[in-house]
């Protein structure tokens, strides 16, 4: 098995599953190699002052309580914390304090850092014997590893992956923007010693959870390991009991555009194409194109179907602005598609004069008026996807007979 780290810092006393039909599952580094391997990451992320300075970045936590930080928030600073008000309600934290007592501060990080493990098939091992046999006898060379090979198909699948689950899984309403809880999106990422700017941001994030075990606000529930497990491991089983032969390729290439559009696309009108993409590959039929008009069957078809699931999945939504929120959504994909600029100007023009002035506190400018328009028509289009995958998994024939009639 291998590993990428996630975004998540807490002990566990067993893995659990993302997904048991592919192999993924969360855990913490257990062997003293797994360890050391973030251990080190850790230690060149967090303590390479001279770098620090150099690159003018300051705000990495200090790692010890010393004279000069005693006053101010450290790692050590933040385990005690994390000990004291976890332990409460949590017997594996104590227990976990109490057999690394003698650990240094960032082992003991190392040892809670959660990773998503994937199987490589022994792959990795091996080529770590190759490079060891090459050193030996004296030889310079590097292994390059293409598609097909277990480490990179299963490491990009585990990512990819974490992206429909995020979407199933996130509690932030209307805010979610397609992140996923997985802190790096490569295998390797590990390898490269180097500072890790969202790894110590993700380290100050834990400071700040570190001062209590509960969450005061819904939207960042899904970011704390404890008060989400349940919910992953139901939505695990949930995703593995509908997965089959006959659907897993689509599932996975659903996975690989929410990453995509998150980890790739940086243009809001491609992303937006691109996630309304799923929902016509989830939905929509290829027409009849000698009876009907291709673009305009499939627009119906992604009205009407969508608006279905979507209401079917939440029946206090107000039906007269699903259907013209459907409506505006499919037109800008289409003005997109078709390179009609002007006429998506013009939409965004004019929502941006239907906003209340008083509420442009920030006196933001028009350009960026419109770029919050067409973020507002992703963050719905991401929700549409959740409510149709939601049905999808609740009543998976039914989705299909849908999307064939």
């Amino acid at each position: 098995m291998n590993f990428i780290l996630t975004t998540y810092i807490y002990p566990i006393d067993k893995e659990i599953p993302i997904s048991s039909r592919f192999s993924f599952y969360l855990d913490n580094p257990r062997t003293e190699e797994e360890i050391q391997l973030v251990t080190s990451y850790l230690e060149k992320s967090m303590n390479s002052p001279a770098e620090f300075y150099q690159d003018g970045w300051n705000a990495n936590l200090p790692i010890h309580i010393t004279e000069e930080t005693k006053d101010y928030v450290s790692v050590e600073s933040t385990l005690q914390n994390f000990e004291e008000n976890y332990s409460k309600v949590d017997k594996y934290v104590e227990q976990f304090f109490k057999n690394n007592k003698g650990k240094s501060i960032l082992e003991k990080i190392a040892r809670m850092w959660i990773v998503g493990r994937f199987d490589d098939e022994g792959h990795f091992e091996s080529m770590k014997i190759t490079n060891k046999e090459m050193q030996e006898r004296g030889e310079r060379g590097f292994i390059m590893l293409d598609k097909g090979n277990p480490v990179v198909d299963n490491s990009n699948k585990l990512t990819n992956f974490s992206h429909l689950i995020s979407l199933l899984l996130h509690t932030e309403g209307t805010d979610y923007f397609g992140k996923s809880f997985f802190l790096h999106q490569e295998h390797l990422s590990l390898q490269e010693l180097k500072i890790d700017r969202f790894l110590n941001q993700t380290i100050l994030t834990f400071a700040f959870k570190s001062h209590t075990s509960e969450i005061h606000h819904e939207q960042e529930r899904w970011l704390s390991i404890p008060h989400i497990k349940e919910d992953l491991i139901r939505l695990s089983n949930e995703l593995d009991s509908i997965i089959d032969e006959s659907n897993e390729d689509k599932i996975l290439f659903v996975s690989n555009l929410l990453k995509i559009a998150r980890e790739e696309i940086k243009d809001s009108r491609y992303k937006l194409v691109t996630l309304i993409s799923i929902i016509e590959l989830l939905l929509t039929h290829s027409p009849n194109y000698q009876r009907f008009n291709v673009e305009d069957s499939i627009s119906k078809q992604f009205k009407l179907k969508t608006s279905i699931l979507v209401y079917q999945n939440n029946k206090e939504i107000d039906l007269g602005w699903l259907k013209n929120r459907l409506r505006d959504i499919y037109n800008q994909r289409s003005n997109i598609a078709h390179g009609n600029f002007k006429e998506l100007e013009k939409y965004l023009e004019k929502e941006v004069k239907k906003l209340d002035p008083k509420e442009n506190t920030l006196n933001w400018s028009n350009e960026v008026l419109k770029d919050t328009i067409l973020d507002s028509l992703i963050s719905d289009v991401y929700s549409f996807i959740r409510a149709i995958m939601e049905e999808y998994i609740k009543d998976r024939k039914m989705v299909e007979y849908l999307k064939e009639n």
